[in-house]
């Protein structure tokens, strides 16, 4: 069985720096993980969604690892003046009062915890 989580991250940039973005998240995303990618292109931002509903996220565990690699090369870049591409994080766990959440400099608040009540009536 074990903990489950909800798990999102954002990966975008301003539309004029967005396809930079995709193709950097493309050649660098852990190939485990890349069937939860969804694309992101509106008016404001382009980039990618990743997101993972009731998986176990352990720090531990080969695919988080990589995940969290990418997202240290990922923030390199995206902490630069001149690229200035954004990264948002937030993972829920099944206890009320485990929520995490990382944000980048250039992070527009796009994705946040919400919970909500579910009944099996």
């Amino acid at each position: 069985m074990g903990y489950r989580s909800d798990v999102v991250a954002a990966f975008y940039a301003n539309r004029d720096k967005g396809a930079a973005v995709r193709l950097y998240v493309d050649e660098n995303f852990p190939e485990d993980l890349k069937g939860n990618l969804t694309p992101i292109d509106n008016k404001m931002v382009s980039g990618y969604l990743f997101k993972d509903d009731n998986v176990k996220w352990y720090d531990s565990w080969p695919e988080v690892i990589a995940f969290n690699k990418f997202v240290s090369n990922f923030l390199e870049l995206a902490e630069q003046e001149e690229i200035k591409w954004a990264y948002e994080f937030v993972r829920i766990g099944e206890d009320s009062d485990d929520i995490e959440e990382n944000r980048s400099n250039y992070a527009d608040y796009l994705v946040y915890p919400n919970r909500s009540i579910e009944t099996d009536f």
